[in-house]
C-alpha cells in the first residue's frame, strides 16, 4: 500500500529459500496500483518500543512505551491518488489484540467496522456502520497507536516506492542498485525530516526468485542508513546525534497487478538535542511483518 517504507519506515526479511530463474531478467516495480472497490486481506503482527529521556539541569525523567499488535481484517479500497496509492480504505476487523506489559486485550471485536482516511499528513480512523464511509472518530490512545502501525495510506504527490527502491533497468538475482537520494530525501521533508544527501546511504537487491501461495515472485532486500538527520523538533533545539536506519524485504509478483504479498519492516530512528540546560533524548523501533492476500 503506497510507499509505506519512507514513511513508517522500511523492512527486513532474513528467510532461506530455494532461489529459481536466476537467469530471468526483471525491470523491478514495488508500486502496485490501487483501484476503488479494491479488496484484500490484511495481517499484520508489528512492535513498537518508544524511549524518550528529558534532562533540565540535574533532573531527569523518562518515559517508555512498548506494546505488541496482532492484527488481521479484511480492506476494501474508498478512495485513491491519481497515482494509484491507496488514499482511503474501510477495514473489517478478524482479529485485533494488543500487548502490554504481559497483558494481552482486544483492541477492537470481531466485525468492527473502521474507516482509515489522511488529515494533514496523518492516519485518522473512525468507526462506521454498515454502507457508511463516515463514521465516529476515534480517540487517541494505545488502539489508535496500534492501528497507525497497521494501515499505511498515500497523499496526493507522494512518491512512490518505484521512484525510490525500484528500477527501470532489468536486473538479474544477485543484482544491486543504489536507492534514489533525490526522491528520498523529498519524500521525507513533506514529514519535516531534513536529510542530507552526504550522509545518506542505502541499496536494494534482487535476492531471488520465489513461489508465494503459488504465484511468481522476486524477492527484494535491502537497507538504508541516514546519519546527522534533522527531525521535526521545537524552535531552538540543536541536534547534537541522530540517525535513521532501516531494513526490509518483500516478496513482489511478477504479475505487476497483484500486490506485494510478504513484508516485514524493521526501523530505528533515535535523536539528541538539547537547548540551553535541556536536553531530549529519543529512540523509537518499529518492527512488522505483513502478510497480504488479494480477494478480488
Amino acid at each position: 500500500m503506497g510507499s509505506f517504507m519512507i514513511r513508517f519506515c522500511v523492512l527486513f526479511l532474513v528467510l532461506s529459500f530455494t532461489a529459481t530463474g536466476k537467469d530471468r531478467a526483471f525491470a523491478i516495480h514495488m508500486h502496485r496500483v490501487s483501484k476503488v472497490g479494491q479488496k484484500f486481506r490484511l495481517a499484520v503482527k508489528a512492535s513498537m518500543q518508544l524511549v524518550i529521556e528529558r534532562h533540565v539541569g540535574d533532573r531527569s525523567e523518562k518515559e517508555k512505551e512498548a506494546f505488541d499488535t496482532d492484527f488481521a481484517g479484511v480492506v476494501t479500497v474508498l478512495k485513491t491518488t491519481k497515482g494509484g496509492g491507496t488514499k482511503k480504505v474501510v477495514i473489517v476487523v478478524e482479529r485485533f489484540m494488543i500487548t502490554e506489559e504481559g497483558f494481552k486485550f482486544e483492541g477492537f471485536q470481531k466485525g468492527a467496522r473502521l474507516i482509515a482516511s489522511l488529515k494533514d499528513r496523518e492516519v485518522v480512523f473512525s468507526e462506521a456502520l454498515e454502507g457508511q464511509e463516515e463514521g465516529k472518530p476515534l480517540a487517541e490512545g494505545i488502539e489508535f497507536d496500534a492501528l497507525q502501525q497497521v494501515i499505511s495510506l498515500d497523499n496526493e504527490g507522494d512518491v512512490t516506492d518505484d521512484d525510490i527502491f525500484g528500477s527501470k533497468e532489468k536486473r538479474k538475482v544477485g543484482d544491486k542498485w543504489p536507492v534514489n537520494k533525490g526522491k528520498a530525501i523529498e519524500d521525507f521533508r513533506k514529514d519535516d525530516i531534513v536529510i542530507f544527501a552526504d550522509r545518506f546511504k542505502g541499496e536494494t537487491k534482487l535476492a531471488g526468485v520465489v513461489k508465494v501461495k503459488g504465484v511468481d515472485c522476486y524477492r527484494l532486500t535491502g537497507s538504508f542508513d541516514a546519519k546527522q538527520f534533522r527531525p521535526p523538533l521545537p524552535r531552538g533545539f540543536r541536534v547534537e546525534e541522530s540517525e535513521l536506519t532501516a531494513k526490509y524485504a518483500g516478496s513482489f509478483p511478477v504479475d505487476t497487478k497483484l500486490p506485494e504479498l510478504e513484508t516485514i519492516v524493521d526501523v530505528r530512528m533515535r535523536f539528541r538535542a538539547g537547548q540551553r540546560n535541556v536536553e531530549m533524548e529519543f529512540d523509537r523501533r518499529l518492527k512488522k511483518e505483513i502478510t497480504v492476500t488479494p480477494l478480488d
